[in-house]
């Protein structure tokens, strides 16, 4: 198998990464999630969404695979992070999002379509916010907008996740799962 893996530098953090599709094809970007590889996007998947039309950029954050490794930053405290300690972690997932921005950059690219999963999902959502104008489409996969991970979903909101799609429409401020 052909090493297909280019880095993009951006100030101190060298991303590694990897194109599939047509240069001049729609461009997306896909980011993992915590200590995930861009591997965890498999080839398959990659090279399918080559397939339908898109520019398919999938890379390793910063202190994982082949990207920069900040060890003099120190070792990110995850539990101390969940339990809301600001200080637990190096460095944050604005940062993580500026390095997204960096990519793009690099590869030239104005904006892109960007995927994101789980903690990937929410560097997607902080690229997004800080830097609206680089995407096109967000689409956040098993990730969460919330400051705590995993706040329950409100009893209203959510339960018309859990129904089958009605065959009538619901009248306003009707509850979730009628259909008047």
């Amino acid at each position: 198998m052909t090493d297909r893996t280019e880095r993009a530098a951006g100030g101190r953090i060298e991303l590694a990464y990897e194109a599939f599709g047509d240069t001049d094809a729609p461009p997306m970007v896909l980011i993992a999630g915590l200590a995930t590889q861009m591997l965890g996007w498999d080839d398959r998947f990659c090279i399918r969404l080559a397939d339908n039309g898109f520019r398919v950029n999938r890379y390793d954050n910063r202190d994982v695979g082949r990207s920069t490794h900040l060890v003099d930053a120190g070792t990110p405290d995850i539990i101390g992070l969940l339990r809301g300690r600001k200080r637990a972690v190096p460095y944050t997932l604005m940062d993580m999002a500026d390095g997204t921005a960096g990519l793009l950059d690099a590869l030239a690219l104005e904006s892109a379509h960007v995927v994101g999963m789980s903690m990937g999902g929410m560097i997607a959502q902080q690229l997004a916010i800080s830097h609206p104008h680089r995407v096109r489409s967000l689409t956040s996969i098993m990730s969460t907008p919330s400051r705590r991970s995993g706040r329950r979903v409100g009893r209203r909101s959510g339960c018309c996740y859990f129904h089958s799609r009605p065959t009538k429409r619901r009248p306003p401020n009707a509850p979730c799962g009628s259909t008047g």
